[in-house]
């Protein structure tokens, strides 16, 4: 049960942390053509 736990808690963080990524990714390339 334990290493259910782990493995869907590290799950959530990639999902997380892939979901962040890409949306900075979108934000990043917006702001450089608005600044460019």
């Amino acid at each position: 049960m334990l290493t259910l736990h782990i493995i869907a808690g590290s799950l959530l963080l990639f999902g997380i942390g892939a979901l962040s990524f890409a949306k900075g990714k979108t934000k990043h390339r917006w702001s450089g053509s608005l600044f460019s």
